[in-house]
């Protein structure tokens, strides 16, 4: 009998030193980014092992060997297996998140939607469920299910306030409502970015969605308001040229004469690239006209002219330099200006 115990002690332990060697096998392939050759390593100790307190390791490299081998299916169930399996493990929660990114990498959002959802609720108090309650909104905007992103972004905020997702979940939030014709949640959304993390950099593009939709509101002082103090609290900001010139335009059309000439001008000293070109110049020099400034309004209308690349911008450019020369007394000039136009295109002339 101790003969046969012996035995059996001594074929135990040479199977234990060969599984310890397969698994070690395993980690070095993987080490070496030898992924598929992991995977069947990590694989056959489990075969050979299931009850070897190496499994749930063994599990966990086959799923990551898997998913670096963008085997999005497997990888989707090996992480899902392993939280089941494991539940009460430290990486369960990094599981199940693994398992619903590998079901969207494979086309499956509706699926993985529902399994960040069980991430989330069965590991609330995890670093995994604020990123899954944020990738599961994302999810839904895909899906066309505006209300339940909604519902979700407004979870995230709710349930972990502290969240370092917080305005990037509001800023996207604040959008979707405004798609959804819910402008002033929507404003309420990005005005709380701006004064919940006034230092974060998506602050100065909330607080420019929020002029727009003042805007929007009909509210055009309070817009200007808020244009304004968006200027003076984001100077070096990505946000001060389009908020310069919207602000102008809408002083332009609030009848602020000097007030749109000035925030044009300042736009105007910056870099222009593209569209704005024209619009600073058609901006500075209809303000020009407005306020008898003539010398001022051949200026920018000039510089429209040498800038100018349709055809629409040529008339604009001429009549504007038009009526500049004509509040000057120079009518032949602006005879000379306008005839150059329809000499340039006469259908354009026609239609204008």
């Amino acid at each position: 009998m101790k003969i046969i115990i012996a035995v059996a002690v001594v074929a135990t332990a040479g199977s234990a030193r060969e599984g310890e060697e397969i698994y070690r096998l395993a980690e070095r392939l993987a080490g070496e980014g030898r992924y598929a050759v992991a995977a069947e390593q990590y694989r056959a100790f489990l075969a050979a092992h299931p009850e070897s307190p190496r499994a749930k390791d063994a599990y966990w490299g086959m799923a990551v060997a898997l998913d670096s081998l963008a085997s999005h299916a497997e990888a989707a169930q090996a992480y899902e297996d392993f939280a089941i399996f494991y539940p009460g493990d430290e990486r369960s929660p990094r599981a199940l998140l693994s398992s619903s990114r590998a079901l969207v990498r494979l086309g499956e959002v509706r699926l993985a939607v529902s399994r960040y959802l069980r991430t989330a609720d069965r590991y609330p108090d995890s670093r995994e469920a604020e990123s899954a309650l944020f990738e599961a909104a994302s999810r839904e905007v895909e899906l066309n299910r505006p209300t339940g992103a909604v519902r979700l972004w407004n979870r995230l905020l709710t349930d972990y306030p502290r969240t370092p997702l917080a305005s990037t979940a509001r800023y996207r939030l604040g959008s979707l409502l405004y798609e959804l014709g819910r402008i002033q949640e929507a404003r309420a959304a990005f005005a709380t970015i701006v004064s919940s993390a006034p230092s974060d950099s998506l602050a100065p593009r909330a607080m420019l969605e929020e002029c727009r939709l003042l805007v929007a509101l009909g509210d055009s002082a309070g817009a200007a308001a808020r244009y304004a103090s968006l200027l003076s609290s984001y100077p070096g900001s990505g946000a001060v040229a389009p908020a310069l010139l919207e602000s102008a335009q809408l002083a332009l059309l609030r009848h602020r004469w000097a007030e749109a000439r000035s925030l044009a001008t300042r736009l105007a000293e910056g870099p222009l690239e593209g569209p704005h070109i024209a619009e600073v110049y058609m901006l500075i020099g209809q303000a020009s006209l407005e306020l008898g400034d003539a010398d001022a309004a051949l200026i920018a209308y000039g510089s429209l002219a040498q800038a100018q690349g349709e055809l629409e911008e040529a008339l604009v450019a001429a009549a504007g330099l038009a009526r500049a020369h004509l509040m000057r007394g120079e009518a032949a000039e602006a005879v000379d200006t306008l005839e150059a136009v329809r000499e340039r295109s006469p259908e354009l002339w026609a239609s204008g």
